[in-house]
């Protein structure tokens, strides 16, 4: 059996007593990371809602192999399938109902019962960014019905048509770049240390680096350091890579150590057991994910719901098919309801950069304070 999805809540806006919430805001994060990375954001929409006098329930969660779910059966390469499963467990959580079983509906078509409005009939929205507006966009595809509204910040979706490896699509430079990320260090200090220094991170609001050493990080165990002995062997016998970056941008050049063991003995220390921290979610899982695909594009015009796609203006995370934003545009333009916005001076990584213009983007998009 599949482990259970853990959700955690947060009250947003007003907050009275017994006051049932205006909506349920679910929140997905992207491939690499946890649901923590959301704090700042969701403290931006807590202003919002309190402004616009909500009452506002939101959920996030870790998808399976990430955070707190690293252990949970999943197939990476068939990510389409396990992100929407896990998203319509979540949905389900949130009303109290009995979660999807697990792999019903592999194909997006193959539509499982939607959650619709909880049972007091209040609204579920899904916040997806990356990874998870994806998954949030098919999960609604599977389960028509399940989400009143998606805001999706740069969602992974392309066509299918350029997706396969017959098609020429190499997903080799993604794969290869996570494959060989340092991935364990001595103590989560170590790791703070580490990971702070690096430019993605730096461009980060703090608490959002925070979340993901608290939700990003786990205890090393004995398999994480052989891992990281070996791959740090490796790297004395192989030539250092120039290339290679994931949804987390930890690239080569400069960024990560090529070898997961790289200054074990340096400002690192020693990795032993019980003081060893280890990135949740597991190279090998991450890169295999960057080798799968799936076909939401050629299912966004069924999608009944609002859908924002959000991109960051420096981003170029979206660029297989042509400019970024060309491919953002398409999916907008795809969609029944669906519109496009651009947040200023932020990249791919927009929700953890500018945590609050997204969230007062967010509240635009929702028309707060219209909600009530």
């Amino acid at each position: 059996p599949i482990m259970a999805l853990r959700l955690h809540k947060s009250v947003l806006g007003a907050a009275a007593a017994l006051q049932a919430p205006s909506a349920r805001l679910l929140l997905c994060h992207a491939t690499g990371f946890c649901g923590a990375v959301f704090q700042p954001y969701l403290a931006a929409l807590d202003s919002h809602a309190k402004r616009a006098g909500l009452t506002l329930e939101a959920y996030t969660f870790d998808f399976s192999g990430h955070g707190e779910n690293r252990d949970r059966a999943a197939e990476a390469r068939d990510w389409g399938t396990w992100c929407s499963r896990d998203v319509l467990e979540a949905v389900a959580g949130l009303s109290g109902a009995a979660p999807h079983a697990p792999g019903g509906g592999k194909h997006p078509t193959q539509h499982v019962h939607g959650a619709h409005a909880a049972a007091d009939g209040v609204p579920t929205i899904a916040i997806g960014h990356s990874m998870g507006g994806a998954a949030a966009v098919l999960a609604e595809i599977r389960a028509p019905g399940t989400f009143a509204h998606i805001v999706a910040f740069e969602p992974i979706i392309f066509p299918v048509a350029g997706m396969r490896a017959a098609d020429g699509f190499d997903a080799s430079p993604l794969a290869t770049g996570a494959e060989r990320r340092r991935a364990t260090w001595a103590s989560a200090a170590a790791a703070r240390r580490y990971l702070a220094a690096k430019p993605l991170f730096g461009a980060w609001q703090a608490a959002a680096l925070d979340g993901y050493l608290q939700g990003g990080l786990a205890p090393a165990g004995k398999a994480d350091i052989e891992a990281a002995e070996a791959a740090q062997s490796a790297h004395h016998h192989a030539p250092r890579s120039t290339h290679g970056h994931h949804e987390k941008g930890h690239t080569d050049k400069g960024h990560h150590t090529a070898a997961a063991g790289g200054d074990r003995h340096g400002a690192g220390g020693v990795l032993t057991v019980g003081h060893a921290v280890t990135l949740a979610c597991r190279p090998g899982f991450e890169a295999d994910v960057y080798r799968g695909f799936h076909n939401a594009w050629d299912h966004l015009g069924s999608i009944a719901c609002p859908v924002d796609v959000v991109a960051g203006a420096t981003s170029t995370h979206m660029s297989r098919f042509g400019p970024a934003h060309d491919t953002l545009k398409g999916i907008a333009k795809r969609l029944p309801h669906g519109t496009m916005s651009i947040v200023p001076d932020a990249s791919h990584f927009l929700v953890m950069e500018k945590p609050a213009e997204c969230a007062t983007l967010t509240a635009s998009l929702l028309h707060w304070p219209t909600l009530k």
